[in-house]
């Protein structure tokens, strides 16, 4: 997993809060598979991200845990301060002397305040005493993570963090808790820092993994002519249409933003025009040396999901099931909703629905509950619920792993994470 978020260009590397010395990853072992996993990457692409291990245990332990980082190649540690005590935390800091740097983790917040009046104001606890303590760095929440910091309080930990206060050094708010790209404009506006926010379509280049369309293609067209396979390229879906930029492209796009782009704004990436697979794998079949087939895979009858269907063919269906099926309405339906109304163009180039033409035909079909999926991730969820329940009262987006039991006249979600949450 740390050579796959380093593949992506990610800067730092964390442990999760409560995997420490566990008995299927231990602290030692962590550190070298770590290293090693992000010193090939470092050797395949120029960019070494750094890896933080959480160190967190009873106070001996962790001091043979601070050697096993320093010798296993740790760029830093984290412990969870609340849980081991502020002076476990000191003790840290001070064993290693600046050799790396510490995080500091607050889980466990949430029990330093209660009914009881013993209440202690969460902004001292972590944007004084923490830094007191000698942490370089505290992870602090958000405003918009599941279970969210509410923001004034987030910015008061944030500046309590960074403020001048006598001879201590400045400690740096880590902002965590679930944040996604499309908020850091959010993140480093409260936090006073300037960020432009990209959405980069997809994109082609040298290096580019196998696992894409065009580098896929392209590495069997170059096997067949050093023959080293059948000539038969191998391909799937065919008509899918993409938006696809030469990386090099890209990059020129980053920097020209970095120049002039305004902090704030998110900015498509993107040549503003659909190509299908086919036609792209024309034009690498009229450059091959050596003469070959092309043999599509068999597609499944069966389709589990509504994805980029004709809108009249939903609504056919729909009614075929009513009356055939069932005399009392369809209960549910869920349909893809990858666009909102704003980008709905791009929607009909690409064969995808937008929230608000989703809901439309919900309505149209005269279905009781509205299930959206294969969402973008260039929105905010709260963006595409709120566009559709403007015309469906009471759609909601499913997210990974969420489970819905659906009855005659009911849809209820029985397991995932809550909407809104």
């Amino acid at each position: 997993m740390a050579a796959e978020v380093a593949h992506g260009g990610i800067d730092l590397v964390k442990d999760d809060e409560v995997l420490a010395d566990a008995s299927f990853s231990h602290v030692a072992e962590r550190c070298r598979a770590v290293r090693l996993a992000l010193d090939k990457v470092a050797a395949e692409t120029g960019h070494r991200a750094h890896y933080v291990v959480s160190i967190t245990d009873r106070t001996r332990r962790m001091r043979d845990h601070l050697r096993a980082a320093q010798d296993g190649g740790a760029d830093g540690v984290m412990v969870a301060a609340l849980m081991v005590g502020l002076d476990a935390l000191q003790e840290v800091v001070e064993e290693l002397d600046g050799a790396l740097p510490v995080i500091a983790h607050t889980a466990g917040l949430d029990m330093f305040g209660g009914r009881d009046g013993l209440t202690v104001a969460p902004e001292i606890l972590v944007g004084r005493l923490m830094r007191l303590a000698g942490a370089d760095a505290v992870l602090i929440g958000s405003p918009w993570a599941r279970r969210r910091t509410p923001e004034p309080l987030w910015q008061r930990m944030a500046d309590l963090l960074r403020d001048p206060w006598g001879a201590l050094t400045r400690a740096f708010p880590v902002v965590g808790g679930g944040v996604v790209a499309e908020q850091l404009a959010d993140v480093v506006g409260l936090l006073g820092i300037d960020v432009i926010v990209t959405r980069p379509f997809n994109h082609v280049g040298a290096r580019q993994s196998p696992a894409f369309a065009v580098s896929g293609m392209t590495r069997q067209i170059v096997a067949i002519e050093r023959g080293e396979m059948e000539p038969v390229i191998h391909v799937g879906n065919l008509n899918t249409a993409r938006d696809i930029t030469d990386v090099r492209d890209t990059v020129r796009a980053y920097a020209l933003l970095m120049e002039r782009g305004l902090s704030g704004t998110v900015y498509n990436i993107a040549s503003g025009r659909g190509i299908t697979i086919r036609a792209m794998l024309d034009q690498l079949v009229a450059m091959s040396r050596s003469p070959l087939e092309v043999k599509s895979k068999q597609v499944n009858d069966y389709v589990t999901q509504i994805d980029r269907a004709a809108e009249e063919a939903i609504i056919e269906v729909v009614h075929l099931f009513r009356a055939n099926v069932v005399d009392v309405g369809t209960d549910a339906l869920v349909i893809e909703a990858t666009y909102l109304d704003e980008e709905g163009e791009m929607a009909s180039d690409f064969s995808h629905l937008t929230a608000r033409r989703a809901a439309e035909l919900a309505v149209q079909a005269g279905v009781k509950h509205l299930i959206l999926t294969h969402i973008s991730r260039r929105y905010r969820e709260r963006d595409v619920v709120a566009e559709a329940r403007s015309f469906f009262p009471g759609a909601v987006v499913a997210r990974d792993f969420d489970v819905f039991q659906i009855k005659r006249g009911e849809c209820i979600k029985i397991e995932g994470n809550q909407q809104g949450e």
